[in-house]
């Protein structure tokens, strides 16, 4: 090839050639730029043993050659020997000290090796000698974000902005970055910068969208997606981001609209589909809720939120056995979802079955302990059971998680009430009322008796504001 570069059919044929002549362990000579070409090739082709076998034949034959020896140095970092790879590039680095490429491919092993400050000394470098300043600030952040320098992640950040070569696919490791930060505030002033210098930049668009949206400022996030689908009108991740704030907001109608058009720019698509049952279950359309939750389940049959979907529309209706089939399916794909099996659990406990309610409800109190809702739940299944001890036992573990929920010393007192335990009710009811005392009514919800009873109106009177 005389060290010309190949073209597309030249690279793919010789490199099939060659890789050939490797794996049967005979090869003829080939130029430095050459067998570069053919190990990049490798790389990309995920051919990680042609392209190891590549490079070492290619040292031997060119022992200076720093190009080989990064190649040689990349492999092995990405095989899991980066250790080694450093000492490849430090040989690389004697023969081109002044390689951008090169640099900031040792600053990433370094920060790999958590060697940060020698990781950042290697990317400043860099800097000095590459065209490839974004991508490597973004390299910088990163190493900065593992070294939880946030100041300095901001900066690098924000040094992006001040090149107009732009590759617009860094939009996403700057989003990711800011998202692994947590910090949608310095986001949301990056974003505007940005749109500020490329105001065309649909992703730029998007990418504030989801910084509002994530602060669940959904009017600002709607604002952004507009200006990103005025530019982009056919790209439909634009329409499936609005429609999901214009529901937050309760414009279910409009979220409507939003998802049809994601649907007609990208086709069908089981979460969208869901979304828009979602919607129609909000505006009271039971049935043609159902209606999307089928083709959602047609579309993808592993989306287990459409069956869910799909059960919770029966249960509105009052049809536990469909909607028992349908949640059931649902949790036969999660298994752990929380809000699964409370949903399960309060189908069980419609149809009186409290003995499966209290299977659910003492799952999810072992799984997830904070849902102070499950423990009640739990307790009251316990109670409907018969097994009084063990319900009052539920209440005061919760109590141990949850010391200041007026609702548990509510329902303990209605339980002791029940149960004849006077001493015991008072002490919970006074300790309820002074926490609470508008929510007094939980009381009556679960122990109707007391209702004519002077001396807990009494009792209640005393804590009135």
């Amino acid at each position: 090839m005389d060290g010309e570069d190949f073209s597309g059919e030249d690279i793919r044929g010789a490199a099939e050639q060659f890789g050939e002549l490797l794996d049967q362990g005979t090869t003829s000579y080939r130029e430095a730029d050459e067998l570069d070409e053919l190990i990049e090739y490798y790389i990309m082709e995920g051919q990680l043993n042609r392209a190891s076998k590549a490079a070492e034949l290619g040292l031997e034959w060119h022992p200076h050659s720093a190009p080989l020896l990064q190649r040689k140095a990349y492999v092995l970092h990405i095989t899991g020997y980066t250790a080694e790879a450093l000492e490849f590039l430090k040989q690389a680095e004697l023969f081109d000290p002044r390689s951008g490429e090169l640099l900031a491919l040792k600053g990433d092993l370094l920060s790999h090796l958590e060697r940060y400050e020698e990781a950042v000394e290697n990317y400043e470098s860099a800097l000095e000698y590459s065209e490839e300043k974004p991508e490597i600030y973004i390299s910088l952040a990163y190493t900065y974000l593992s070294w939880d320098k946030p100041d300095q992640v901001v900066y690098c950040l924000g040094k992006i902005l001040e090149h107009e070569v732009f590759n617009e696919q860094i939009l996403f490791e700057v989003s990711y970055c800011f998202d692994l930060m947590d910090n949608q505030e310095e986001a949301i002033r990056f974003f505007t910068k940005f749109t500020d210098q490329y105001p065309y930049s649909f992703l730029a668009w998007i990418n504030m969208g989801n910084c509002y949206q994530q602060k669940d400022d959904f009017e600002q996030a709607i604002w952004a997606y507009d200006f990103a689908i005025a530019i982009a009108e056919d790209y439909g991740t634009s329409y499936m981001q609005k429609g999901l704030c214009l529901y937050e907001l309760g414009k279910f109608s409009e979220a409507i609209e939003s998802f049809n058009l994601t649907l007609e720019y990208d086709g069908p698509d089981g979460l969208v589909y869901c979304n828009i049952a979602n919607c129609h279950e909000e505006l009271g359309e039971i049935k043609k809720a159902r209606g999307f939750y089928k083709m959602a389940i047609k579309n993808d049959s592993a989306l287990s939120d459409a069956w869910f979907g799909m059960g919770v529309t029966y249960k509105v209706e009052g049809n536990y056995t469909q909607a028992l089939h349908y949640v059931k399916r649902a949790l036969k794909i999660d298994p752990e979802e929380t809000d699964f099996l409370i949903e399960l659990g309060e189908i069980y406990v419609a149809m009186q079955d409290f003995e499966h309610a209290e299977e659910m409800y003492e799952k999810i109190c072992r799984n997830e302990p904070w849902v102070v809702e499950a423990w009640l739940d739990l307790a009251m299944c316990l109670f409907e059971n018969g097994k009084l001890d063990e319900a009052l036992k539920a209440l005061h573990d919760s109590l141990d998680l949850f010391p200041g929920d007026h609702r548990i010393y509510y329902r303990l007192a209605a339980y002791y009430f029940m149960m004849g335990y006077s001493v015991k009710a008072f002490e919970n009811l006074n300790a309820a009322l002074e926490i609470n005392w508008e929510d007094h009514f939980l009381l009556f919800m679960h122990a109707p008796f007391l209702e004519g009873s002077e001396s807990v109106a009494e009792t209640i009177d005393l804590y009135r504001q």
